[in-house]
């Protein structure tokens, strides 16, 4: 709500109302109420308004005419404005801040209040609680209880500590020892582990006798032992046909015959007197060692990759490859044993790498 009024220079000036608002809040119509204290009456603003018509007719051309007369009924004077000064200055003197400062000479005390004199027996009790605790823990010392009905005392601990002593002195390593003073009853009898003095062994059983005949026997066959192979000596000829002895010495001739007898020392074998030597070369496709005629080594054959190579070489079976054949660099040599040498492959990269062969044939 907004009003208007003119000054006494004839300018316009706008007053707002508090009132004026955004904010809608609930409000009950009045029609009539008594006033609060201190507010404005109907008679005060008649006075103000004769007070502010005296002034109006002061003003001539804008101004106000010093030399009129003004009534000073009600008006402020120097030394009232004095006396209000002084008592605004006795306030500001109160001031701290933002706050006003007041000293409370004396109150009494609403019922029931903490006074200092109970504040400090307080304090003292809490002093004492506090002379209690350990860290984060109330210490407690539990100078008498009585037992609850069952409970384990002293003398009955000991007495079980005694058992349990007896016990532990039958015990040997893990085991429960047992001495069997009576004879067992008829029939299963499931003991545990017991330490036997004597007893009637069962039909069929191990005897010591026993025991030390086939110590002697084993003794025997230990003998015969040479490392981790069974020595054996040929008394007679080998039988006709296969006979897979396992590893032998032999003292005398092998029967004419096969005779597959496993690993043999042997004394004089023929030698090989041919040897036989060729080149593959090393291309983008696998290629058979020895340009598919069959060659049959006698022993070893060795492949060496020729030390000019520029490229790395694959040696492998059928289908070798760069990711699944035996790598040969420029130099490189490798031995191995093989019935044919068409069985053996070379693959490479550029055309101008090559492997040697050599073998006996």
């Amino acid at each position: 709500m907004a009003f208007q009024a003119i000054d006494a220079v004839g300018s316009t000036l706008t007053f707002k109302s508090t009132v004026d608002s955004d904010v809608h809040t609930p409000h009950h119509i009045v029609d009539s109420s008594a006033l609060p204290t201190g507010a404005a009456t109907s008679a005060n603003q008649s006075t103000m308004i004769t007070h502010l018509a005296a002034l109006a007719g002061t003003i001539t051309g804008g101004a106000i005419d010093v030399n009129a007369t003004i009534s000073t009924a009600g008006l402020a004077t120097d030394t009232k404005q004095d006396t209000i000064i002084g008592h605004l200055a006795t306030l500001a003197g109160a001031v701290g801040g933002t706050e006003v400062q007041v000293d409370v000479l004396s109150s009494a005390l609403p019922t029931g209040a903490a006074t200092s004199a109970n504040q400090s027996t307080e304090i003292g009790h809490l002093a004492t609680l506090a002379g209690a605790v350990s860290g984060t823990e109330v210490q407690v010392d539990v100078l008498s209880s009585a037992l609850p009905t069952g409970a384990a005392t002293a003398a009955l601990q000991s007495t079980n500590g005694g058992y349990l002593a007896t016990l532990a002195g039958a015990v040997a390593g893990s085991e429960m020892q047992v001495d069997v003073v009576a004879p067992l009853p008829a029939g299963t009898n499931n003991i545990g582990d017991v330490d036997v003095l004597s007893c009637a062994l069962p039909t069929g059983a191990s005897t010591s006798a026993n025991q030390t005949t086939a110590i002697g026997h084993l003794s025997t066959l230990a003998g015969a032992v040479s490392g981790t192979e069974f020595q054996v000596d040929l008394v007679g000829s080998i039988p006709a046909g296969d006979n897979n002895i396992g590893n032998v010495d032999i003292a005398s001739a092998i029967p004419a015959g096969d005779n597959n007898i496993g690993n043999v020392d042997i004394v004089s074998i023929a030698q090989p007197s041919t040897v036989s030597t060729g080149r593959e070369t090393a291309t983008g496709s696998a290629a058979q060692f020895n340009s598919g005629t069959s060659k049959v080594p006698k022993g070893v054959v060795i492949l060496k990759a020729a030390t000019g190579n520029s490229n790395p070489c694959y040696v492998g079976p059928s289908g070798v490859s760069s990711s699944n054949g035996f790598l040969l660099e420029a130099g490189d040599q490798v031995t191995l044993e093989i019935d044919d040498l068409n069985k053996l492959y070379l693959i490479g990269t550029a055309g101008t790498d090559y492997v040697h062969w050599m073998c006996n044939t």
